[in-house]
Protein backbone atom coordinates (compact mmCIF):
# COMPACT_ATOMS: atom_id res chain seq x y z
CA UNK A 1 0.00 0.00 0.00
CA UNK A 2 1.15 3.77 -0.59
CA UNK A 3 -0.21 7.13 0.28
CA UNK A 4 -0.91 9.81 -1.94
CA UNK A 5 -2.16 13.31 -0.24
CA UNK A 6 -2.83 11.11 2.92
CA UNK A 7 -4.86 8.91 0.72
CA UNK A 8 -4.18 5.12 1.31
CA UNK A 9 -3.90 3.05 -2.19
CA UNK A 10 -3.58 -0.80 -2.74
CA UNK A 11 -3.34 -0.58 -6.58
CA UNK A 12 -2.48 2.00 -8.79
CA UNK A 13 -4.11 1.38 -12.52
CA UNK A 14 -1.82 3.14 -15.84
CA UNK A 15 -3.10 3.71 -19.10
CA UNK A 16 -0.08 3.02 -21.21
CA UNK A 17 0.29 6.14 -24.35
CA UNK A 18 0.97 9.36 -23.12
CA UNK A 19 1.50 8.44 -19.81
CA UNK A 20 4.17 5.68 -19.91
CA UNK A 21 4.96 5.87 -23.01
CA UNK A 22 5.87 9.13 -24.88
CA UNK A 23 3.93 7.83 -27.95
CA UNK A 24 1.45 10.47 -28.92
CA UNK A 25 3.76 13.21 -30.21
CA UNK A 26 4.73 9.99 -32.30
CA UNK A 27 1.16 9.36 -33.10
CA UNK A 28 0.51 12.71 -33.96
CA UNK A 29 3.59 13.31 -36.19
CA UNK A 30 2.69 9.81 -37.90
CA UNK A 31 -1.00 10.98 -38.37
CA UNK A 32 0.22 14.21 -39.91
CA UNK A 33 2.68 12.68 -42.26
CA UNK A 34 -0.70 10.74 -43.77
CA UNK A 35 -2.50 13.69 -43.79
CA UNK A 36 0.21 16.02 -45.96
CA UNK A 37 -0.10 12.38 -48.41
CA UNK A 38 -3.83 12.51 -48.98
CA UNK A 39 -4.13 16.08 -48.19
CA UNK A 40 -6.53 15.90 -45.19
CA UNK A 41 -6.97 18.73 -43.37
CA UNK A 42 -7.08 18.89 -39.71
CA UNK A 43 -6.10 15.29 -39.11
CA UNK A 44 -3.92 15.26 -36.52
CA UNK A 45 -6.76 17.66 -34.58
CA UNK A 46 -9.14 14.95 -35.54
CA UNK A 47 -6.61 12.25 -34.22
CA UNK A 48 -5.68 13.75 -31.21
CA UNK A 49 -9.67 13.73 -30.39
CA UNK A 50 -9.77 9.85 -30.48
CA UNK A 51 -6.64 9.70 -27.68
CA UNK A 52 -7.44 6.89 -24.96
CA UNK A 53 -10.23 5.37 -27.27
CA UNK A 54 -10.19 2.39 -28.98
CA UNK A 55 -9.34 1.54 -32.38
CA UNK A 56 -13.24 0.99 -33.35
CA UNK A 57 -14.10 4.51 -31.36
CA UNK A 58 -11.24 5.93 -33.56
CA UNK A 59 -12.85 4.54 -36.63
CA UNK A 60 -16.05 5.98 -35.96
CA UNK A 61 -14.95 9.32 -35.15
CA UNK A 62 -12.72 9.70 -37.90
CA UNK A 63 -15.73 8.76 -40.27
CA UNK A 64 -18.23 11.51 -38.66
CA UNK A 65 -16.03 14.12 -39.08
CA UNK A 66 -14.86 12.72 -43.39
CA UNK A 67 -17.76 10.65 -43.76
CA UNK A 68 -18.52 6.93 -44.09
CA UNK A 69 -16.34 6.42 -47.24
CA UNK A 70 -13.58 7.43 -45.74
CA UNK A 71 -11.05 4.82 -45.96
CA UNK A 72 -9.43 4.42 -42.19
CA UNK A 73 -8.25 1.04 -42.47
CA UNK A 74 -6.22 2.53 -45.02
CA UNK A 75 -5.04 5.51 -43.62
CA UNK A 76 -4.79 3.86 -40.14
CA UNK A 77 -2.35 1.21 -41.63
CA UNK A 78 0.17 4.16 -43.54
CA UNK A 79 -0.32 5.50 -39.50
CA UNK A 80 0.93 2.14 -38.27
CA UNK A 81 3.68 1.85 -40.86
CA UNK A 82 5.45 5.20 -40.06
CA UNK A 83 5.07 4.92 -36.49
CA UNK A 84 6.54 1.11 -36.84
CA UNK A 85 9.55 2.79 -38.53
CA UNK A 86 9.74 5.03 -35.86
CA UNK A 87 9.94 2.56 -33.05
CA UNK A 88 13.23 0.98 -35.08
CA UNK A 89 14.42 4.24 -35.22
CA UNK A 90 14.77 4.46 -31.65
CA UNK A 91 12.08 7.31 -31.25
CA UNK A 92 10.04 5.45 -28.61
CA UNK A 93 10.98 6.45 -25.20
CA UNK A 94 9.84 6.00 -21.42
CA UNK A 95 8.07 8.92 -19.99
CA UNK A 96 10.18 10.51 -17.07
CA UNK A 97 9.91 9.12 -13.94
CA UNK A 98 8.03 5.91 -15.52
CA UNK A 99 10.57 3.38 -14.54
CA UNK A 100 11.29 4.58 -11.53
CA UNK A 101 8.11 4.97 -9.97
CA UNK A 102 7.12 1.31 -10.79
CA UNK A 103 9.59 -0.30 -8.79
CA UNK A 104 8.85 1.92 -6.24
CA UNK A 105 4.80 0.67 -6.71
CA UNK A 106 6.42 -2.82 -6.39
CA UNK A 107 8.96 -2.92 -3.69
CA UNK A 108 5.86 -0.85 -1.76
CA UNK A 109 3.53 -4.24 -2.51
CA UNK A 110 1.12 -2.33 -4.08
CA UNK A 111 -0.96 -3.68 -7.15
CA UNK A 112 0.22 -2.80 -10.88
CA UNK A 113 -2.40 -2.62 -13.49
CA UNK A 114 -2.16 -2.11 -17.55
CA UNK A 115 -5.51 -0.65 -19.22
CA UNK A 116 -4.69 0.85 -22.16
CA UNK A 117 -7.29 1.10 -25.36
CA UNK A 118 -3.79 -0.37 -27.40
CA UNK A 119 -4.26 -4.27 -28.50
CA UNK A 120 -2.67 -6.85 -26.36
CA UNK A 121 -0.11 -7.69 -28.81
CA UNK A 122 1.27 -4.17 -29.50
CA UNK A 123 1.22 -3.06 -26.04
CA UNK A 124 3.08 -6.14 -24.41
CA UNK A 125 5.19 -6.22 -27.29
CA UNK A 126 6.12 -2.42 -26.47
CA UNK A 127 6.54 -2.36 -22.99
CA UNK A 128 8.80 -5.95 -23.19
CA UNK A 129 10.84 -3.80 -25.42
CA UNK A 130 11.02 -1.08 -23.29
CA UNK A 131 11.66 -2.75 -20.02
CA UNK A 132 9.02 -2.65 -17.76
CA UNK A 133 6.42 -5.48 -18.82
CA UNK A 134 7.06 -7.77 -16.09
CA UNK A 135 6.06 -4.66 -13.40
CA UNK A 136 2.49 -5.52 -14.53
CA UNK A 137 0.24 -7.82 -12.05
CA UNK A 138 -2.51 -6.81 -14.71
CA UNK A 139 -2.81 -6.39 -17.94
CA UNK A 140 -6.23 -5.06 -19.56
CA UNK A 141 -5.95 -4.01 -22.90
CA UNK A 142 -8.53 -2.69 -25.38
CA UNK A 143 -9.06 -6.33 -27.05
CA UNK A 144 -10.20 -7.15 -23.79
CA UNK A 145 -13.32 -4.80 -23.71
CA UNK A 146 -16.63 -3.88 -25.19
CA UNK A 147 -16.87 -0.08 -24.35
CA UNK A 148 -14.21 2.50 -24.87
CA UNK A 149 -12.94 5.17 -23.00
CA UNK A 150 -14.70 7.34 -21.62
CA UNK A 151 -17.11 4.42 -20.20
CA UNK A 152 -14.60 3.12 -17.03
CA UNK A 153 -15.60 -0.67 -17.71
CA UNK A 154 -11.33 -1.02 -18.73
CA UNK A 155 -10.43 0.14 -15.15
CA UNK A 156 -13.12 -1.26 -13.45
CA UNK A 157 -12.26 -4.92 -15.05
CA UNK A 158 -8.72 -4.14 -13.91
CA UNK A 159 -9.46 -3.59 -10.44
CA UNK A 160 -11.93 -6.47 -10.35
CA UNK A 161 -8.47 -8.83 -11.16
CA UNK A 162 -6.66 -6.84 -8.88
CA UNK A 163 -9.17 -7.71 -6.50
CA UNK A 164 -9.26 -4.31 -5.01
CA UNK A 165 -12.32 -1.47 -5.26
CA UNK A 166 -12.43 1.48 -6.96
CA UNK A 167 -12.08 3.69 -4.21
CA UNK A 168 -9.07 1.46 -3.02
CA UNK A 169 -7.22 2.00 -6.61
CA UNK A 170 -5.73 5.00 -8.32
CA UNK A 171 -6.06 5.70 -12.01
CA UNK A 172 -3.44 7.59 -13.96
CA UNK A 173 -4.24 9.12 -17.17
CA UNK A 174 -2.80 11.65 -19.59
CA UNK A 175 -6.33 11.87 -21.69
CA UNK A 176 -9.48 13.70 -21.10
CA UNK A 177 -11.36 10.74 -22.15
CA UNK A 178 -9.31 8.63 -19.30
CA UNK A 179 -9.86 10.82 -16.57
CA UNK A 180 -13.62 10.77 -17.18
CA UNK A 181 -13.39 7.23 -17.14
CA UNK A 182 -11.61 7.02 -14.13
CA UNK A 183 -13.66 9.23 -12.27
CA UNK A 184 -17.20 7.67 -13.65
CA UNK A 185 -15.38 4.12 -12.36
CA UNK A 186 -15.13 5.94 -8.52
CA UNK A 187 -11.38 5.91 -8.84
CA UNK A 188 -9.39 8.56 -7.48
CA UNK A 189 -7.85 9.65 -10.40
CA UNK A 190 -4.86 11.46 -11.59
CA UNK A 191 -3.82 13.53 -14.53
CA UNK A 192 -0.55 13.64 -16.27
CA UNK A 193 -1.04 16.05 -19.04
CA UNK A 194 0.27 15.29 -22.39
CA UNK A 195 -0.61 16.01 -25.69
CA UNK A 196 -4.20 17.54 -24.61
CA UNK A 197 -3.74 20.16 -21.59
CA UNK A 198 -6.34 20.59 -18.99
CA UNK A 199 -9.34 21.90 -18.93
CA UNK A 200 -11.79 23.47 -16.15
CA UNK A 201 -13.55 19.66 -16.81
CA UNK A 202 -10.25 18.27 -15.92
CA UNK A 203 -9.17 19.86 -12.70
CA UNK A 204 -12.80 19.19 -11.74
CA UNK A 205 -12.49 15.79 -12.67
CA UNK A 206 -9.00 14.87 -11.73
CA UNK A 207 -8.47 14.31 -7.65
CA UNK A 208 -4.51 15.34 -8.89
CA UNK A 209 -2.73 16.76 -11.86
CA UNK A 210 0.52 16.58 -12.11
CA UNK A 211 3.46 17.43 -14.16
CA UNK A 212 5.05 14.05 -14.83
CA UNK A 213 5.46 10.71 -13.04
CA UNK A 214 8.90 11.71 -11.63
CA UNK A 215 6.94 14.23 -9.23
CA UNK A 216 4.25 11.47 -8.97
CA UNK A 217 6.62 9.20 -7.23
CA UNK A 218 8.01 12.24 -5.33
CA UNK A 219 4.32 12.40 -3.71
CA UNK A 220 4.13 9.29 -3.06
CA UNK A 221 4.66 7.70 0.31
Amino acid sequence: MIYLNSKPIKAVIFDMDGVLIDSERLIHECWELVGRDHDLPDIQIVSDRCLGSTEEACRAFFKAQYGEDFPYETYAAECGNHFRRMIGEGRLLLKTGAAELLAFLKSAGAGIALATSTDAASAFAILEKLGVLHYFDVRMTGDKVEHSKPDPEIFLKAAAELGVEPCEAMVVEDSHNGVRAGRAGGFYTVMVPDILPPTPEMEEKADLIIGDLALLRTACR
